[in-house]
C-alpha cells in the first residue's frame, strides 16, 4: 500500500500465494493418496482405494480450511499502515 498497490491487489497477491500452496499440496496429496490406495486397503472399510466422492469431499474441506486460514494474513496484510510499514525498514 505504501508503493502504491490497492487493498484489492493486496488481497489478491496474498491469496494467491496461499490458494497456489494449497493447491501444490492438494494436488500433492491426491496423487500420493491414489498411489498408497493399495498398501492401506485392509483398513479401508466400505469404500474402495479409488472413490471419487471421497477424494473431492476430503479436498474440497482441506481448500476451505486453508482458505479460511489464509483470512487472517489477508487481514493483516492489509490492515498495515503504510507509513509505519516504511517508518519501520
Amino acid at each position: 500500500m505504501a508503493l502504491g498497490a490497492r487493498r484489492e491487489q493486496i488481497v489478491r497477491f496474498v491469496a494467491g500465494r496461499a490458494m497456489r500452496v494449497v493447491t501444490a499440496g492438494l494436488v500433492s496429496g491426491l496423487v500420493a493418496a491414489l498411489f498408497s490406495g493399495g498398501i492401506i486397503k485392509s483398513l479401508l472399510f466400505g469404500i474402495s482405494t479409488t472413490d471419487a466422492l471421497t477424494y473431492v469431499i476430503v479436498a474440497v474441506i482441506l481448500f476451505v480450511t486453508a482458505a479460511v486460514a489464509a483470512y487472517w494474513p489477508i487481514r493483516r496484510a492489509t490492515a498495515v499502515d503504510p507509513i509505519a510499514a516504511l517508518k519501520q525498514d
